[in-house]
């Protein structure tokens, strides 16, 4: 009986190494999905929680795994610590990177030049050619 306590123990902690290395794995990688090289647009609501905006972004196909990142905010103490705004995320970066980028609030900005006469449609259009953001994001 001893010896196999001691079998069972060591396969025990065999699957928490494994788990933990997948953890760190999902953390560090690139969570982009794949065939979307572009960079995600997304806003985050002052009354979202970190849930939402995972699901959300998972929604949009801008991560691969909502419940990942729900899992990373948790780890990280950051679940409710996410500034409202909107964001343009990197597509090639890792989770850690991402909640860095909400926890700061670096939101998405810039310069734009809007000529007289144009129209609230022709506004968005130049918008999302320009890649400030999605034309609809602006429309709603």
């Amino acid at each position: 009986m001893d010896r196999r306590g001691k079998w069972i123990g060591i396969g025990v902690i065999g699957v928490v190494l494994i788990l933990c290395l997948a953890m760190i794995t999902m953390y560090l990688k690139p969570n982009s999905v794949a065939g979307t090289p572009q960079d995600g647009v997304f806003t985050v609501d002052e009354d979202q929680t970190g849930a939402e905006v995972g699901d959300m972004r998972y929604d949009k196909g801008i991560i691969r795994s909502g419940t990942s990142f729900r899992l990373a905010l948790r780890l990280t103490g950051s679940m409710d610590k996410l500034h409202p705004g909107c964001y343009q995320i990197p597509h090639d970066a890792c989770l850690r990177a991402v909640i860095a980028l909400l926890r700061k609030g670096q939101l998405l900005g810039g310069k734009v030049i809007i000529p007289e006469g144009y129209t609230i449609q022709q506004i968005a259009d130049e918008l999302d050619k320009d890649g400030v953001g999605p034309k609809e994001l602006f429309l709603d």
